[in-house]
């Protein structure tokens, strides 16, 4: 038997045409199935030719429709960047914030943008894999944990219409990056990435593990949801990774882990200046005790205030004989120089701290605090010398190189500097010998203009010099004579 091919064709063509192309109709403003009614198999198929009719025929809103529809998605995504950005620059306690500095908040929502246009547009991969966490996390250990709380609401938001506006990504996300940062501030772990990575993947698993069973879903499926959640866990990591060290070289910040490490007593600087300038070291551990009370009774920075003080003299080093903690007699060798030589061998220890920091690789924030601690004042010893000797002065010669003091904390650390120097050298009997000497302090400094580019105010001050009364009266107040055994 031989089949006739041309004759089967035309068989087949002839069965195909008689072939209805749809099943019933559906009328326009027709309600299809009603609210809190149970759906039948009937209903089922007309919601799903209708979403395929919706993806053929590519139906479309009118122009001015489609105009409103875009321009109030973009005020909605403007909203909720504008409001992490005005907390980024509320809690950042700075009198005037560079544009550039926002610069980081705006770069994390269009780097989290990408990951989901590429993932959910371009790759065709499910959209669990986003690393949606590594944006928040590294938001709160640059900046705090309320920051990264909010980033991840709004992170959530801005993402959300490129998620087609679904609700089971961007809630199991959501809740599993809240309760991973709940855990990294209960556990104080933000800089142990490992742990950081476990964390993460245990709040993922718990929240899809919960999220697959109120769904119903199956055990093929939550299994796969978790490889999902191992691979977003560690590209979040990942990223953290490399965002962390970016941002703090990049933007000259400084993160609390960094600043915590240089308090350390073995850091070669603090070692170099407890051996090679005890004196000097003495000051400093003082000054930054005096710098950290000081910072949190102002709102300021405590921890960069102490770093900050610990390293403001470190320049010192380089010639610690020239400087009266460190040797008595220190007024013997600028006896033997002009006043001007003395005064630029004094003014060196700033630069010379500075070069030493650098070298040291100490971040820009501690930096600023040891070129700006003596701003551009009057190194006054040596210029009332030499106008006792009768020498042509020109201020310049006898000034810190400056700039002033930008910041609170640097000029808090100026302030702690001068006092607990003069406080040293005078004998204390009560408080009000401290306060005059505080008092006097803060007068000449605001003579000299030296906070003029400071953002504090006359109420910082008061609250600053009563949060050195205590400290330094318990250190250089007069003890009682107590007789011999």
């Amino acid at each position: 038997m031989q089949v006739n091919e041309e004759k089967l064709n035309e068989i087949n063509n002839n069965s195909l045409q008689t072939v209805q192309p749809s099943e019933g109709m559906v009328l326009k403003n027709e309600v299809i199935v009603r609210k809190n009614s149970r759906v039948t198999a009937d209903d089922v198929r007309k919601l799903e030719s209708l979403q395929e009719a919706y993806r053929r025929q590519k139906i479309r809103k009118s122009p001015l429709e489609e105009m409103f529809l875009t321009l109030g998605l973009l005020l909605f995504i403007f909203v909720v960047i504008f409001l992490a950005n005005h907390y980024y620059g509320v809690q950042s306690k700075e009198a005037k914030i560079p544009v550039a500095d926002f610069l980081p908040v705006n770069l994390g929502f269009l780097l989290l943008v990408i990951f989901t246009v590429l993932s959910n547009f371009v790759l065709s991969l499910n959209n669990l894999i986003i690393p949606f966490a590594m944006i928040a996390i590294a938001g709160a250990i640059l900046v705090n944990f309320e920051f990264g709380l909010l980033y991840s609401v709004c992170n959530i938001l801005v993402i959300s219409p490129f998620l087609s506006w679904e609700t089971f990504t961007p809630v199991l996300m959501l809740l599993s990056t809240v309760m991973c940062l709940l855990i990294l501030k209960r556990q104080n772990a933000w800089h142990e990435y490992l742990m950081i990575w476990l964390y993460l993947l245990i709040s993922l698993a718990v929240v899809t593990l919960c999220l697959g069973i109120y769904k119903r879903d199956t055990l093929m499926t939550i299994l796969r949801y978790l490889s999902y959640d191992f691979i977003s866990a560690s590209l979040s990591v990942t990223g953290i990774l490399l965002i962390v060290p970016f941002y703090e070289k990049k933007w000259n910040r400084a993160t609390k882990q960094t600043l915590l490490e240089l308090l350390d007593f073995n850091h070669p600087l603090l070692k170099r200046l407890a051996t090679e300038a005890v004196g000097t070291y003495h000051h400093s551990l003082v000054v930054g005790n005096l710098a950290e009370h000081a910072a949190e009774a102002i709102g300021a920075n405590p921890l960069l205030a102490r770093v900050g003080s610990y390293y403001h003299d470190i320049g010192k080093v380089i010639n610690p004989e020239i400087f009266t903690e460190n040797n008595e007699d220190s007024g013997d060798i600028h006896s033997q120089m002009e006043p001007e030589e003395s005064a630029q061998l004094i003014r060196n220890h700033v630069t010379e701290g500075i070069a030493l920091a650098k070298k040291y690789k100490i971040p820009q924030p501690v930096i600023d605090i040891i070129m700006e601690h003596h701003g551009d004042s009057i190194i006054r010893y040596f210029y009332e010398k030499a106008h006792k000797e009768g020498k042509e002065l020109d201020k310049d010669v006898y000034r810190y190189p400056g700039p002033r003091p930008q910041t609170k904390e640097a000029a808090i650390v100026m302030l702690a500097d001068i006092v607990e120097s003069t406080t040293k050298a005078k004998e204390i009997e009560n408080e009000e010998d401290i306060a005059k000497i505080i008092d006097a302090t803060i007068h000449y400094l605001l003579q000299e203009k030296q906070f003029d580019d400071a953002p504090l105010s006359m109420q910082d001050l008061k609250k600053v010099k009563q949060s050195f009364i205590p400290v330094l009266d318990s250190i250089y107040r007069k003890r009682l004579d107590y007789p011999e055994p």
